[in-house]
């Protein structure tokens, strides 16, 4: 019976990832498309990034998804050029663990992740080369 218990929460815990994982890679995926049109414009990429209006208004519904924390456009050296709270452009984020290696980290981590009060907090990076250098 606990083999049984322990399989079932791990398989629940992964199903609960998995769709919080979906979620946020979809918006990562649309901020990323966004991105790439907005520096095709030949402006300062920090600039045009940071004043376009529909990056913003994608960053800003990433909060009506409860599974997601933020969602923010940073440079090489940390810094939020567009965030899902305004108020937080210009300063340095704070990095975290990358989400794509929980489910390889194993079990226990998982269920960790997933069922500690508060949950854990984890990002996905997707960097954006300009000219072939690496932007974001």
């Amino acid at each position: 019976m606990v083999v049984l218990s322990a399989y079932y929460l791990v398989s629940l815990a992964r199903v609960r990832w998995e769709e919080s994982q979906a979620r946020a890679e979809l918006l990562a995926d649309t901020v990323f498309h966004r991105a790439q049109e907005v520096v095709r414009s030949g402006e300062d990429p920090a600039t045009a990034l940071g004043s376009d209006e529909g990056l913003h208004s994608i960053l800003e519904a990433s909060a009506f998804a409860k599974q997601l924390t933020y969602a923010a456009l940073v440079d090489t050296n940390g810094i939020a050029i567009a965030h899902s709270d305004n108020s937080l452009v210009g300063l340095p984020m704070q990095q975290y663990d990358d989400a794509g290696k929980l489910l390889a980290d194993g079990p226990l981590p998982l269920i960790r992740a997933v069922y500690t009060r508060g949950g854990k907090i984890l990002e996905i990076r997707r960097p954006l080369l300009l000219s072939g250098k690496e932007f974001g």
